[in-house]
């Protein structure tokens, strides 16, 4: 069962929706734009609907999620999609002269196709740096995302909306329990 109800959270209005926790009856607030969805495996993930849950897509973007007997987690999925496989080898995040770059492992990233496009993400909880790197993201515009594959690099800029919406996850994983020592 869903209900809309307002919370106010210091100076700010939020709309949020409350639904109930299927495990216990309890309330979990659902902040605006996040979605509720049970995965094959069992899990409730939390995505924030503004970012498309296609794989095809190319897109930056965070989510929560937590087994039924557990802590909730936070992730961080980098997604490219393309006509041609990129290969990724290296993500980099750059503001200025400052830059994060991971070297991800085979096991953190995925491929798939669908006959057309090819896409490939990157997925994993965020490290002490990239946490650092995200709240950069959030708090200012101009940062480029550059994914360096096996025989060419694509580099663009991460969109408001992305920032938004990441914004949005990471106080929805506080919300639900997850420990955060950032600005927000």
């Amino acid at each position: 069962m869903r209900y809309f109800k307002a919370i106010s959270i210091g100076a700010s209005l939020l709309l949020s929706a409350v639904a109930m926790n299927a495990q216990d009856g309890s309330e979990e607030v659902l902040r605006e734009n996040v979605v509720h969805e049970r995965n094959e495996m069992g899990q409730n993930v939390y995505r924030d609907a503004r970012i498309s849950d296609r794989p095809d897509t190319t897109v930056c973007f965070l989510y929560v999620g937590y087994k039924a007997s557990g802590a909730p987690w936070l992730r961080l999925q980098v997604r490219h999609a393309a006509f041609k496989s990129l290969g990724i080898q290296e993500i980099i995040f750059t503001k200025g002269k400052v830059s994060l770059a991971m070297k991800p492992s085979a096991e953190l990233l995925h491929t798939g196709n669908n006959g057309v496009m090819q896409w490939e993400w990157y997925d994993a909880p965020p490290d002490e740096n990239e946490m650092k790197a995200i709240d950069a993201i959030i708090d200012e515009p101009g940062v480029t995302l550059t994914l360096k594959g096996a025989k060419h690099t694509i580099t663009r800029e991460l969109t408001d909306l992305e920032r938004a919406a990441m914004e949005n996850m990471l106080l929805q994983a506080v919300e639900l329990g997850q420990a955060y020592e950032g600005k927000r």
